[in-house]
């Protein structure tokens, strides 16, 4: 990992995990492509970058348990443009779904 991913702190990443050192002295990588393709982008773009990126990535994943106007920019985006579904479901049909998925 750390010859195909140079721009990895893997030791930082495995000591922020709380996994042991030796956690990852042997890895199965089956698709070799993707960790060159990751490691040219991290080279490529700033710190900065993928830093907004993450924001994002966890604000857009979160925003249907937020604020209501968050929720209804992500399905507008998601939902209406995206997949074509015309109606936001109701708060609390969502909110089932939510606890469904949770429970099993």
């Amino acid at each position: 990992m750390e010859a195909q991913v140079p721009q990895v702190d893997w030791a930082a990443w495995l000591s922020g995990l709380g996994a042991p050192g030796n956690a990852c002295d042997e890895v199965v990588v089956r698709q070799p492509s993707y960790l060159s393709a990751w490691s040219e982008a991290l080279a490529e773009l700033p710190l900065a970058d993928w830093k907004h990126w993450l924001v994002w990535q966890v604000v857009s994943s979160r925003s249907p348990y937020l604020s209501a106007e968050l929720s209804a920019q992500r399905f507008d985006f998601y939902g209406r443009t995206l997949s074509g579904t015309p109606q936001q479901r109701v708060r609390w049909k969502r909110g089932i779904s939510l606890v469904e998925g949770a429970a099993g």
